[in-house]
């Protein structure tokens, strides 16, 4: 869906050097577990032409609280300090749908993979004013960006806090 103007969040490690006015990059993809690696590849395999690949994308949020509900996921659990972007966006973004995949791990199946990523992709939301919070959803974004603000955040013990 292509959008102008957008404001959407993204959540980067805390040592990350960025500035306010400059463009949010995706940062390098480092995939440490084999099983994330296998579901990346799966992801891929079952990518519909007309999405762009996960790899060329931002990975973007909806809301603060979805920011901080990735922050959790990413840093939460060992109350690692980051920075929450707000970014003005132009360009193609998709809201999906991460829950489908997210509850995979080093026991599941090649079958369950490949029901997980036609499910992610089949979960496309165009409209952010219908993404439910009590659901996991990423937004993919390709186009021009602007960081307008940043937050330095920890997230511990269940609330993200700020950082000085």
């Amino acid at each position: 869906m292509r959008v102008e103007k957008v404001i959407v969040y993204r959540i980067v490690p805390f040592d990350l050097d960025v500035k306010i006015g400059e463009s949010a990059q995706s940062t390098k993809w480092r995939v440490i577990k084999d099983y994330k690696l296998q579901l990346e590849k799966t992801l891929e395999k079952h990518r519909p032409k007309e999405f762009p690949p996960r790899k060329k994308c931002l990975f973007v949020c909806f809301s603060k609280e979805n920011a901080y509900e990735w922050a959790y996921i990413k840093y939460g659990k060992r109350n690692t300090p980051y920075k929450l972007l707000t970014i003005q966006i132009d360009g193609d973004l998709y809201w999906l749908k991460s829950d489908s995949y997210n509850f995979l791990n080093e026991y599941s199946t090649q079958q369950e993979f490949d029901q997980a990523s036609v499910e992610y992709w089949n979960s496309l939301i165009e409209n952010e004013r219908l993404l439910p919070l009590d659901k996991g959803y990423e937004g993919l974004f390709v186009g021009k960006n602007k960081i307008i603000a940043i937050e330095n955040k920890n997230y511990i013990d269940g609330e993200s806090f700020d950082v000085e």
